[in-house]
């Protein structure tokens, strides 16, 4: 494993590179929160790359500090819940990573109301890239756009993501 930069959510503001995203999801907040924040294996039922391994490595309830493991295309990152805001937002940090991707990784998502019952879904990421990411940097824009709007696409039309009964 390859260990990341601890960095914190201000890293965002002064990253080499960003990315953000901004998707329509006909969901509420709360399950859309809920299919990102609750079980890191709903993103393998959502998200293109992600498989249905991810884990918590602590007992609920979660909440910021909390660790998790999950594995995109077959690698495993691990990281840390920086920010957990039930309903509104949801932030980490990847920690270590099985490839040698970045030096360090931020993932900012905010979850807006929209409309009668739906949810206009922010995302930002912010991220120090070894070479392999600094050569595919002009085409990672468009790329994160579309997978943002295949995982609302999924969010809308895959199962029911409930809220959970206690949180701190």
């Amino acid at each position: 494993m390859f260990a990341c930069d601890a960095v914190d959510l201000d890293f965002l503001d002064t990253a080499p590179r960003r990315l953000d995203a901004t998707v329509k999801v006909r969901r509420p907040p709360s399950e859309v929160f809920a299919a990102f924040a609750h079980d890191p294996a709903n993103w393998g039922e959502f998200f293109p790359g992600f498989d249905r391994t991810g884990t918590y490595h602590s007992s609920a309830p979660h909440g910021v500090g909390s660790r998790c493991t999950k594995r995109v295309t077959g690698i495993k990152v691990e990281e840390t819940v920086l920010a957990w805001d039930e309903s509104a937002r949801f932030a980490f940090r990847v920690d270590t990573t099985a490839a040698p991707a970045f030096h360090a990784w931020v993932e900012d998502y905010h979850f807006e109301p929209y409309g009668s019952d739906g949810t206009l879904l922010r995302v930002a990421i912010g991220s120090k890239p070894r070479l392999a990411f600094k050569l595919a940097a002009p085409v990672l824009q468009p790329i994160f756009a579309r997978l943002m709007t295949r995982a609302g696409h999924n969010l809308e039309h895959g199962r029911w993501f409930s809220t959970p009964t206690t949180n701190p």
